[in-house]
């Protein structure tokens, strides 16, 4: 349809009926390849009612509406294309895709990634170019450029304890015994942070946990692609898993280690995902605000959202 003027043989108004058609060029289109390079129109993807003159007043998809922006002589609207502008995203999330998000990670680990998701990607709320950028910025900041951050590490140095928790800031001298240590010259690391009394300290009477002797913040730490944390996320989680994929018999409150097993670390992302309604944020646009809003659900006093966004970006130009 590049260069024609000429009324192609695509609509139902046509009274023609060619034998053949030149491939999936619209709902309605009847054409014949041989017949259409006569009459000077070009196969394509050209839309349902597409009249293949240029000169013609056309039509924009929104969403999945039509908005006709003019007619043919007939009374015909005439269409841009048979796509919407707002692209639903391909069929399919690729290991080709991931990897320029996670640039670490195996191919094989990425397609077996994949290959759980689009398992029904619409069930799990990733059936947009939108909301699979904003849901795999996320897993990017939580799992690593590896994909293998399935467990949280609370290995902190004395300095990062005090920035990073506030009960460490309220006991400045704890952070010291409980931190690790590095020798000065070879920056070795001479004495393991005590990682399992961190996640008690910092996590207790927090997220349905119990008290620093009840051991549920190094339990029920962080796991999964989106670093679940607390008892009560862990339950919640167990109730959607058994909701989507109809498992009665996961139940990460009682083993919370499944959590870090695959697939249950990319479930328990979609878990949450879906849990907290994070597909419609998505859907709000591609704006650093949007990212941000998805953000302060996962983590919300990360000092990670300007990565985040920035993984947004590089996973949205993944998913063209």
């Amino acid at each position: 349809m590049a260069s024609s003027t000429k009324p192609g043989p695509l609509s139902a108004h046509d009274s023609w009926l060619p034998s053949r058609t030149p491939g999936t060029l619209g709902i309605l289109d009847q054409g014949d390849p041989d017949l259409c390079t006569l009459l000077g129109d070009t196969p394509g993807p050209l839309g349902f009612l597409d009249h293949a003159d240029v000169s013609l007043p056309w039509a924009l998809f929104t969403g999945l509406r039509v908005e006709t922006t003019g007619w043919t002589k007939e009374g015909v609207p005439v269409t841009a294309g048979a796509l919407p502008a707002k692209s639903q995203g391909k069929d399919k999330v690729t290991a080709e895709q991931l990897k320029q998000i996670f640039r670490n990670a195996s191919a094989e680990f990425l397609k077996k990634v994949a290959d759980e998701l689009n398992t029904d990607l619409a069930k799990y709320g990733l059936d947009t170019r939108l909301r699979r950028s904003h849901f795999f910025a996320q897993v990017r900041e939580e799992s690593g450029a590896e994909m293998k951050a399935a467990v949280e590490s609370l290995a902190y140095g004395e300095a990062g304890l005090k920035t990073t928790f506030k009960y460490y800031r309220d006991h400045p001298k704890e952070a010291a015994i409980d931190s690790y240590e590095r020798d000065a010259k070879t920056r070795k690391v001479t004495r393991a942070a005590s990682q399992e009394t961190i996640a008690n300290n910092v996590y207790a009477s927090r997220n349905g946990n119990g008290d620093a002797k009840s051991g549920d913040g190094w339990s029920y730490r962080g796991r999964g692609f989106i670093q679940v944390t607390g008892r009560a996320n862990y339950k919640a989680a167990t109730a959607k898993y058994q909701e989507v994929y109809g498992d009665k018999t996961v139940d990460f409150e009682k083993s919370p280690e499944l959590m870090a097993q695959f697939p249950y670390t990319v479930r328990s992302a979609v878990c949450y995902w879906l849990q907290h309604g994070l597909q419609k944020k998505a859907d709000a646009g591609d704006k650093d605000a949007d990212v941000d809003s998805i953000t302060k659900v996962i983590n919300l006093h990360t000092e990670s959202y300007a990565q985040r966004r920035t993984h947004f970006k590089t996973a949205y130009k993944a998913f063209e």
